[in-house]
């Protein structure tokens, strides 16, 4: 069995910064079993459409 861990990340109007490359990055690394929790609450810029697209396009 291999490595297995999770990752919490907190988010609040931060659509237009590093959360997408963050992600991408966690995706990319050596680990392949992953778990990437996104935190938010109340945030009015669409980081929850940006993570529900990126949660389709990046199920394993």
């Amino acid at each position: 069995m291999g490595s297995f861990i999770s990752v919490i990340i907190t988010t609040h109007n931060n659509v237009d910064t590093t959360i997408e490359e963050c992600i991408e990055s966690l995706w990319n690394g050596i680990i392949n079993e992953i778990e990437v929790i996104a935190v938010d609450v109340n945030s009015t810029d669409g980081i929850k459409a940006v993570l529900s697209e990126m949660q389709l396009r990046m199920t394993r």
